[in-house]
C-alpha cells in the first residue's frame, strides 16, 4: 500500500504504511528503503536515520549500505559514503556497475580511500558513464 500511495502522490499515507510495515516486522528491509526514499532529498539526514534503523535490523542488506552511501554523498559526507559503498561491495560484488556509474558517487570515487580499495580489487578508477 505505501508503493501505491507513493505513487500516487499520497505521501502521509504512504509513510503511514511504511512505519506501520516496519513495526509489524522489523527485518523487512524494503519498508525501510522506500520510506527512506521519501525523505531523500527533502529531509536527507531523516532518511539516513531510517537506512540506518534497516542496517541495524537487517543483517547484512547490501542495498540499505549503498542507498545510505547515496544519501550521505548527497550531504557532502563522502567519507562516510565511500566506507557504506565498501561495505556494499564486500557484500554483494555486482553493485560495481552501479558505484562506477552512479552520479551521485562521483566524489566517492575520487577518494583515496575509494581508489585503495578499487585497487586491491583490480577495479579502474574511473568508468566513463554510459547515456
Amino acid at each position: 500500500m505505501g508503493v501505491i500511495c507513493y505513487k500516487f502522490n499520497m505521501i502521509k499515507k504512504a509513510i503511514g504504511f511504511y512505519e506501520r510495515s516496519i513495526n509489524k516486522n522489523k527485518h523487512y528491509e524494503y519498508s525501510y528503503l522506500n520510506l527512506a526514499v521519501i525523505y531523500k532529498y527533502k529531509d536527507t539526514k531523516k532518511g539516513i536515520e531510517i537506512l540506518s534503523d534497516g542496517i541495524n535490523n537487517c543483517s547484512k542488506v547490501h542495498f540499505l549500505y549503498y542507498n545510505r552511501s547515496c544519501f550521505y554523498a548527497l550531504i557532502n559526507e563522502e567519507n562516510k559514503a565511500c566506507e557504506d559503498i565498501i561495505t556494499a561491495l564486500k557484500l554483494y560484488p555486482q553493485f560495481l556497475k552501479y558505484v562506477l556509474e552512479d552520479e551521485e558517487l562521483e566524489k566517492v570515487r575520487k577518494l583515496s580511500s575509494f581508489k585503495e580499495f578499487s585497487a586491491k580489487l583490480h577495479i579502474p578508477s574511473y568508468y566513463p558513464m554510459k547515456r
